[in-house]
């Protein structure tokens, strides 16, 4: 039977930001500050994923490791067992960042079933791996295997793999450690019990048969099941497991101080949402970098940093917003708000704050070029993102006419009989003769897309919206 500190390692590494499961309600609210940094003392934890070496950079921060505990799969490891991209649990003492234990746990190991490459030079692909939904994006640390197919070391279908990530709003695994083995004598995967019978259950899309294994899994249990590799059957998506554990959370002491990494699985206002399956909630006195209060959402990735409650919540004194769902749009202005400074551009409505880079690339090469400049009909190329409901401009650059338009952003509605999704609130459609990155065809695309997602919509000689798009890919953020 595993000790306590190895249930807690198995905990963390099963959640979907890979770290905590904090008991209790939230409580108490108020507004935020919209710029500063941070700052926690004390003994606690950092969870997120590893993004140097030297000691072990985690969130941000240098914990120096020398001396510290290192635990790999619940046994003893050195650091030189770690790699960049590995979600890890850092114990230490954040007054010095010095390390007392580092622990880490794959989500995932197992082989590749479905394999759909969107941008093999960006990193994007979506996947099936041991019955699991994952994608990878231009941050996963790719071990001993590549995305481009007409490489040798192209990834494939039957593959072993090992991955490591955070979970989304929508359960899909995203990667940030992906590494191909050679062999796998065991499987293993981590997730919560579903479709409990007497003898078998869910996880993701795999179903596990437990007739024969040590544990007691009950419905909503978070469990790691393993077994022999010959224990899989591909065809019928099913897994005869040797054990289940079931996996317990951990409760941090009052005020013990907490940073981890993640997406928001749960938002219902500031005062109360979830990053995995920790609770948060953030106050007056919470600082932000990267955007504001108002740009915490369903799926945005943040880091936080402080202490929890009396109650099991992280109470925030910083939230850094790592996911912005960013926006791109090349068209033409169809209307401009000047008391707002607002501009709209293929039907989305942005304004462009004090600071935004303004910029004529047209061959009038006005300069300065100001917000007064524009004109109904200019073209123009935006770069920005979402501030909770409002679209923010950072970049705005005219440009000479031209025939074509883009629009990139975050799906906001999906509507896959009519092959239609809207992309901040803007309805784009697609047909037969759309191209559809990544994906083989029409039907499949429009079943794939998820709300959250990003995708990019491209006319070649752009009319309007209602139109349909002449390409349709989905996106790194």
């Amino acid at each position: 039977m595993k000790n306590t500190i190895d249930r807690r390692v198995a905990s963390m590494a099963l959640l979907s930001i890979a770290m905590l499961l904090l008991a209790g309600c939230g409580g108490g609210g108020g507004s935020v500050a919209s710029v500063g940094s941070g700052g926690i003392s004390g003994t606690g934890l950092s969870v997120g994923s590893v993004t140097g070496f030297g000691s072990v950079f985690v969130n941000g921060s240098e914990f120096d490791t020398t001396g510290a505990t290192i635990v790999v799969d619940g046994v003893g490891a050195t650091q030189s067992d770690l790699r960049v991209g590995n979600v890890v649990i850092v114990t230490a003492n954040f007054d010095d960042n010095k390390a007392s234990r580092v622990e880490y746990r794959a989500q995932i190991r197992g082989p590749v079933q479905t394999l759909a490459v969107q941008d093999a030079t960006v990193g994007t692909a979506t996947l099936t791996v041991f019955g699991q939904a994952v994608v990878t994006n231009s941050a996963t640390n790719f071990v001993g295997t590549q995305l481009d197919q007409t490489l040798p070391n192209a990834l494939g279908a039957g593959d072993l793999v090992e991955v490591s990530g955070l979970l989304d709003a929508n359960g899909v695994l995203v990667a940030t450690y992906f590494e191909t083995k050679s062999a796998l004598p065991e499987y293993q995967v981590i997730g919560k019990v579903g479709s409990l019978t007497a003898t078998t259950f869910q996880i993701g899309a795999l179903t596990i048969d437990f007739a024969s294994a040590s544990g007691d899994p009950k419905t909503g249990d978070t469990v790691e099941a393993r077994g022999a590799a010959a224990a899989f059957d591909s065809a019928t998506n099913t897994f005869v497991a040797d054990s289940i554990e079931t996996l317990t959370g951990l409760s941090p002491a009052h005020d013990e101080s907490l940073e981890v990494e993640g997406y928001i699985t749960r938002f219902v206002s500031p005062s109360d949402f979830d990053v995995g399956n920790v609770h948060a909630q953030v106050v007056s006195s919470t600082k932000f970098e990267g955007g504001s209060a108002a740009s915490l959402a369903q799926n945005v990735k943040v880091e936080m940093e402080g202490t929890v409650n009396s109650s099991g919540v992280l109470v925030a004194d910083k939230v850094e917003i790592k996911s912005t769902a960013s926006m791109r749009l090349d068209g033409k202005i169809d209307q401009i708000d000047g008391a707002a400074l607002q501009l709209v551009v293929l039907g989305v409505r942005f304004t462009i704050r004090d600071g935004a880079q303004l910029k004529d690339n047209s061959a009038a090469d006005v300069s300065p070029f100001t917000f007064a400049d524009f004109a109904v009909g200019d073209r123009v190329k935006v770069r920005g993102f979402l501030d909770g409901n409002s679209v923010i401009a950072s970049q705005v650059e005219r440009d000479d006419p031209g025939p074509g338009a883009q629009l990139r952003g975050r799906v906001t509605a999906t509507n896959p009989a009519a092959s239609q999704i809207a992309i901040f609130g803007v309805t784009v459609t697609g047909n037969g003769a759309t191209q559809y990155g990544g994906a083989s065809g029409q039907t499949a695309f429009f079943n794939s897309i998820r709300i959250g997602d990003s995708v990019e919509a491209q006319w070649d000689t752009f009319t309007a919206t209602t139109v349909p798009a002449d390409n349709l890919s989905v996106e790194d953020d």
